[in-house]
């Protein structure tokens, strides 16, 4: 049986919602954020792709593509008519669903996977050897597409509890979709120095562009304003440049938009716009119970230090007199039985000390 040989880590259907308008869906415009330039027309097909990325037997191709055809008829649903699924439904559930797959099965992924690989081992292996041959360990491939996958669909049960909301787009600069398909955020916490962006994280925000015209948000209610499954219509141009900079911060290599004039103007401007993809924004710890000799190895997925301040979502006056020091590693309150059942106690209290085996750039 054949199967398809170039592999999507971001769905064909989704890069089709920001293709060339007279394209048919064949064909985009990609901001490269490494090299600084466009490319003008490109393939549609070819982008986020890789050739067997999720194997040669298909299985899990034809998995993904089952969850694909399913959530692009919601997010058709969804633009055509401004409102989001119900709590509750097979809908909301999948697109959820697919959101936790998509965090997990990019190249970007996969790079943040691969750096904390990298750094346990030549943690592990810092006693035998030398620092120059320490420095030329390099994992590859250290989590296979199956298995992060896999974490994607384990992770959602971690994010139903968030609340819904619809951003209308209604200004002249069209929302850009980045290569990671989606981004998680977290503006209340982004000056912490621990795990932040985790599924449990108090102030967590997800953000999934769909069409140059729509973003679907996921966020905490607990921290942020905003009414769960509303339709935000906005002409703020401050709003839309704040979520397409987040965009551009979290893309691991590429952007990509229609072309839009107005766009591109906005794009062009590539020192401006800050950078911190996902790889350089994970830390491998290692905690130490200060009271007994246990310690535990754990990674901590740090926020983009980007104020992401929007008009339609700020901050309760509850939280806001946090200090950002305690923001820190605090959970959702949907998340204390999860971290209770899992976590020893040690570990829930923060009751240890930290050595940060792989310090991310800042």
């Amino acid at each position: 049986m054949a199967h398809n040989k170039l592999q999507h880590y971001v769905p064909k259907f989704l890069l089709k919602n920001f293709a060339i308008p007279e394209s048919d869906g064949r064909s985009i415009v990609v901001g490269n954020l490494t090299s600084k330039t466009f490319h003008e027309r490109a393939n549609v097909r070819g982008q986020c792709a890789s050739n067997y990325y999720y194997g040669r037997d298909g299985k899990l191709e034809k998995i993904l593509s089952e969850i694909e055809n399913f959530v692009s008829r919601v997010l058709r649903t969804i633009r055509t008519s401004g409102t989001l699924p119900e709590e509750g439904t097979k809908e909301w559930y999948e697109l959820t669903s697919f959101i936790m797959i998509q965090q997990q099965r990019t190249m970007g992924a996969e790079n943040e996977a691969n750096v904390l690989a990298t750094s346990l081992y030549r943690d592990i292996l810092r006693d035998d050897f030398s620092p120059e041959l320490l420095a030329a360990i390099t994992v590859r491939k250290s989590i296979s597409p199956l298995e992060r996958v896999q974490w994607g669909v384990r992770l959602t049960k971690d994010v139903l509890d968030l609340a819904d909301v619809l951003v209308h787009n209604h200004t002249d600069l069209e929302f850009v979709l980045p290569d990671t398909g989606c981004v998680f955020h977290n503006d209340w916490a982004r000056e912490c120095q621990k795990e932040a962006c985790g599924t449990l994280s108090q102030g967590l925000q997800i953000f999934m562009p769909i069409s140059p015209r729509h973003v679907l948000i996921k966020f905490d209610q607990a921290v942020y304003t905003g009414h769960h499954r509303a339709t935000v219509n906005t002409s703020s141009l401050a709003d839309i440049k704040t979520i397409n900079r987040l965009m551009i911060a979290s893309a691991d290599r590429n952007v990509y938009f229609s072309g839009d004039s107005e766009t591109r103007r906005f794009l062009s401007n590539f020192d401006t716009h800050p950078r911190a993809p996902s790889s350089e924004r994970v830390r491998l710890v290692r905690l130490k119970n200060l009271t007994s000799p246990e310690i535990a190895t754990a990674f901590w997925p740090m926020p983009i230090r980007f104020s992401a301040k929007l008009s339609f979502m700020r901050q309760h006056q509850s939280v806001v007199f946090i200090p950002s020091a305690w923001r820190d590693g605090m959970y959702r309150a949907t998340a204390y039985t999860k971290r209770r059942r899992e976590e020893p106690e040690w570990i829930r209290t923060g009751h240890y000390s930290v050595n940060a085996l792989s310090p991310p750039d800042r």
